[in-house]
């Protein structure tokens, strides 16, 4: 098993301005029938997994509101314990909100190794200006979202990256 654990908001690349989150994770065949949810933060009793035991660790500024996680930017996180199995295939899925939209390079929510090296993540505005990308480690994994118009509104937005098994 690699030790792997979750993370919203990767303290890597600080954010400008607070998020408001609603994060699934779902690892499975990508093939057949959906798979079940391995971790699920609403946020609506604080930072709990309402379907697993990955509970959440706020970190730094972070709070939960109403529902939702409020980021300042300033490397405020939630933290999760280590998955106790390995992720081959996997589904990273957010509902986010961002306060604005002059910020550069912010993970809304990460799978990585214990140490860092090698992670997965939903970024905003990495590599293009206005526009979300699934991220990784030194870009290994990463794919630019070719004609995904760029954000231009404060709205909520809901965000799927899924990994294949190869």
């Amino acid at each position: 098993v690699i030790p792997l654990y979750t993370r919203m908001d990767r303290t890597r690349w600080p954010f400008s301005a607070a998020l408001a989150l609603a994060l699934l994770l779902l690892a499975g065949p990508a093939r057949g029938a959906a798979p079940d949810p391995i971790a699920r933060w609403t946020f609506d009793d604080g930072a709990r997994d309402s379907v697993g035991t990955l509970h959440g660790q706020l970190q730094g500024r972070a709070y939960v509101i109403d529902g939702r996680l409020v980021l300042d930017g300033n490397y405020s996180y939630v933290s999760t314990p280590f998955l106790s199995r390995s992720l081959t295939e996997k589904t990273l899925t957010a509902r986010v909100r961002l306060a604005t939209l002059d910020q550069r390079g912010g993970g809304v929510i990460s799978v990585e190794m214990v140490n860092g090296l090698f992670f997965d993540s939903i970024v905003f505005a990495e590599r293009e200006p206005l526009k979300w990308m699934a991220g990784s480690d030194e870009f290994v994994r990463t794919r630019n979202l070719t004609g995904a118009p760029p954000e231009r509104a404060l709205g909520w937005v809901n965000l799927a990256v899924v990994y294949a098994g190869d």
